[in-house]
Order: C-alpha cells, then sequence, then structure tokens
C-alpha cells in the first residue's frame, strides 16, 4: 500500500475508532463485581458486572490465558460470516483489527508467521501500536518503534489503537472525550498472561464506556495481579462481539456488523 492510500486508510481507521456515540457522563463507570470461572488449566474467564450510578453499567469478558498454552491466531472473514459460525474448532473467537467501509484492513495484521497485511507507518489513532507474540513473550511496540522489523518468527502480530494502557500499566489516555461504545481490547495482565476481551454497555452498542473509563476498569484494584500491564485497542462500537465455546461457561455476545478479521483461541494441551 502507498503513503497516500496508507493516508485514507488511517483516516478511515480513526474515523471508525470515534464511532461511539458521544455523551455527557455524569455518572462515573464503577466495577461492582468480579467472578472468575477456570476454562483450561491455563485459560481463566473473568466476568465484570459494572455500574454507572445506581444504574447498570455493562459487563466485560476478558479471556486471560498463558502464551505457551494457548495457539493464538488472525483468520480473514471474506464470507463476511457471523463470529458464532466462524472457527468451530476454536475455543474463543472475537473481532480483530480496524477495517474501512471499503471492507479492507488498516494496519498489520500476522498469524503464525504469515502476514495478511503489511505494517501501516501512517495509520492514525487507530494504528498507534502493534502488539507481537514471539518465543512466548506478548509485548506492546509504539508505531514509530516498529522500524524495519518484519514479523517472520511472529506467532501474532496485530497493529490497532489507541493504545489504552502503556507497558507498566501507565496510563495511554488523559481524559474522556464523551464517546461511548462497546469496547475489545487486547493486552497483558501484570502476572504476564495474554487477555482478550470485550466490555458492553447495557442498552445497545453505543452504550459502553469510553476509552479513559475503560482504562479505568482494566487497571482496578479489585482484578489484583489480573490488571493490564498494557492494552491495545480493537476495532469497537457495532463490531464488538465473543464467542467461547466452553460447555459450562459459554459467552454468546454477537457482533452487530460484519467483521473483517478475527482473533481465534485454541488450547494447544
Amino acid at each position: 500500500m502507498n503513503a497516500e492510500l496508507g493516508n485514507v486508510a488511517a483516516a478511515i481507521a480513526f474515523a471508525a475508532l470515534a464511532c461511539g456515540c458521544r455523551n455527557d457522563v455524569t455518572s462515573r463507570l464503577t466495577l461492582r463485581e468480579v467472578s472468575r470461572q477456570s476454562l483450561t488449566e491455563e485459560i481463566e474467564l473473568v466476568q465484570l458486572l459494572l455500574a454507572r450510578g445506581t444504574e447498570p453499567g455493562g459487563r466485560a469478558y476478558l479471556v486471560y490465558a498463558e502464551p505457551e498454552g494457548v495457539e493464538l491466531g488472525i483468520e480473514l472473514n471474506s464470507a463476511r460470516s457471523p463470529l458464532a459460525k466462524l472457527a468451530s474448532d476454536a475455543l474463543l473467537t472475537m473481532n480483530g483489527a480496524f477495517f474501512t467501509p471499503g471492507y479492507t484492513p488498516t494496519g498489520l495484521l500476522v498469524s503464525n508467521g504469515r502476514q495478511l497485511h503489511p505494517f501501516i507507518k501512517e495509520a492514525g489513532g487507530a494504528g498507534s501500536g502493534v502488539v507481537v507474540l514471539e518465543d512466548d513473550v506478548f509485548e506492546l511496540l509504539e508505531r514509530d518503534a516498529v522500524g524495519r522489523r518484519d514479523f517472520k518468527s511472529s506467532r501474532f502480530a496485530l497493529q490497532a489503537g489507541p493504545r489504552i494502557i502503556e507497558p507498566g500499566g501507565a496510563p495511554g489516555i488523559r481524559k474522556s472525550d464523551g464517546a461511548r461504545a462497546h469496547r475489545s481490547i487486547i493486552g497483558r495482565a501484570r502476572d504476564g498472561r495474554l487477555v482478550l476481551g470485550v466490555v458492553l454497555g447495557p442498552s445497545g452498542w453505543g452504550s459502553g464506556p469510553s476509552l479513559y473509563e475503560l482504562q479505568h476498569v482494566l487497571i482496578h484494584e479489585s482484578l489484583g495481579t489480573s490488571r493490564l500491564d498494557f492494552a491495545l485497542n480493537l476495532d469497537g462500537g457495532p463490531s464488538t462481539g465473543m464467542y467461547l465455546r466452553h460447555p459450562e461457561h459459554r459467552v454468546n455476545e454477537p457482533e452487530s456488523a460484519a467483521i473483517y478479521s478475527y482473533i481465534v483461541m485454541r488450547p494447544v494441551r
């Protein structure tokens, strides 16, 4: 992709990033309840119940996994099928990175060392970070720090943004812009596990948290060592969806718009 096209894609992606409903947030979003369910020896589902004042604030599903205990990949959805119909052998499927209205990705996508789409240096806020899984080490890179890295030895790499939580737990979002939407994230917990999650509002895709609120939920002290050490925002709003195939702890939160790519998680033992 040339620089001109890259800039167009970045502009579209940034518009998608801000597609949340803008509301005056008069009540602070708080974490009311945390519950945990073990899915395998190395995979855990953490569910959060949120509140906004005295009213329901939504819910979150966070899946934690030891990097060496899972196969993490990206697959393309050329048929525009719903998540529940995709990757029937996977434990988890959820929406992936940003894409344009023309149904093309806006940043780097790498799965099992195979580049599905190249890195875009000119990407805007929706491409400001790259998560990389290599040799069981999961890290978050700033876009400008990627350099000439070719990702050929990477098990997984994905470009999106913004960086909600910087490595080490520092805030990546300094203030709320009032834009609320369902949110999707990928990150790493303070105990070293990788994290995939969706945070959903109580009444439709425009009722979710702002990115600023999301940041505070993900580092809440109630999560203990499950608090996030870094987090990257994925395509949210109507693209947000998660399907967890587990006989005792099934999650079916369908997206409300067709997605271009999706993340899959499969246990390896």
